[in-house]
């Protein structure tokens, strides 16, 4: 399981369909029509596991995660 260092991006691939959004909403937010990661610290396990969820949800597949 990924440490507190996780450092989270989201692609130019994204499409905007929102389950990012859906699925971690303390995480993630729309700024000009696609998903963006908050600035929100990702300090414990269960905002990791967010992060991972929303990963696998993402249908365009333009968050990574390391």
């Amino acid at each position: 399981m990924p440490d507190s260092s996780m450092h989270v991006t989201v692609s130019r691939t994204c499409i905007g369909a929102g389950l990012c959004i859906a699925v971690a909403p303390e995480h993630f937010e729309f700024r000009r029509g696609r998903a963006q990661k908050t600035d929100r610290p990702l300090d414990n396990e269960a905002a990791r596991s967010s992060i991972l969820a929303a990963l696998e949800a993402c249908p365009a597949a333009a968050i990574t995660a390391v």
